[in-house]
């Protein structure tokens, strides 16, 4: 089933995905530097835990008190809030180590062409900052889309592959 708040915020981000039963959309008049849509969410035994899709922004990448508490107090270091944080933010207070531990986030890059009039998957690969708050949260399992394939890593696997994303990168720099 299609979440219409999913594919509203999509549009609004400028990706021209499908909407209405087959039809391109027409092109957003949001502004927003980012060309590319990215949405997480964090599952257990099949069930999405996280409210609707959690998507990367130029919001503040900020963890949310309770999410970083969990962390020790440590926040990311990135220009701009990842899916990946993003879907973290949207777990409820009380979430425990115990309970993420059994979790599966879950990373898609999903990319409208309108010359194939097909939605295609590129790769949503955690980066290094997002991958190494991952592990530290205990996760049990990443899934992210590269080449519309879905690959399956372990949290540690995943550091062993991330890179850092292109605002870390500059923050290094700087």
């Amino acid at each position: 089933m299609r979440d219409p708040k999913y594919h509203h915020q999509v549009y609004q981000n400028g990706n021209h995905l499908l909407e209405n039963g087959g039809a391109p959309s027409r092109p957003s008049l949001a502004r927003c530097r980012l060309s590319h849509c990215v949405v997480a969410c964090l599952v257990r035994g099949g069930k999405v835990v996280t409210p609707g899709f959690a998507m990367c922004s130029e919001a503040s990448p900020r963890l949310r008190p309770h999410v970083a508490r969990l962390l020790g107090g440590q926040q990311p270091r990135t220009m701009t809030q990842h899916a990946e944080i993003a879907a973290l933010n949207l777990l409820p207070e009380g979430i425990s180590l115990r309970q993420l531990q059994r979790m599966t986030l879950v990373v898609i890059r999903p990319k409208y062409s309108q010359k194939l009039r097909q939605t295609r998957m590129l790769c949503a690969q955690p980066c290094r900052e997002c991958a190494n708050i991952i592990d530290k949260l205990g996760i049990k399992m990443v899934v992210y889309s590269s080449e519309n394939m879905l690959h399956r890593r372990t949290p540690s696997e995943l550091m062993l592959e991330a890179l850092p994303s292109s605002g870390t990168e500059w923050l290094i720099r700087s």
